[in-house]
């Protein structure tokens, strides 16, 4: 449970995560007034991109332990 709560610390601390949701957050807020989109297509896409910044932190990560030992 420990290793969960710090992951999710770690996740929202990141800069790049909180503009990436801000921007999708003032994106789904912005059809939803322009163009009504059923619930679960919004919840769809907030998920995509919880899934896209996780793989870029993970990639992110990668490469800077690569830069670290050569």
């Amino acid at each position: 449970m420990k290793n969960i709560l710090k992951a999710v610390a770690i996740y929202l601390k990141d800069w790049k995560n909180l503009l990436v949701h801000s921007l999708v957050g003032f994106g789904i807020l912005g059809i939803a007034i322009f163009l009504p989109v059923t619930p679960l297509l919004r919840i769809a896409f907030l998920v995509m991109v919880i899934v896209l910044n996780v793989i870029r932190m993970r990639w992110e990560r990668s490469r800077i332990k690569k830069a670290d030992t050569i």
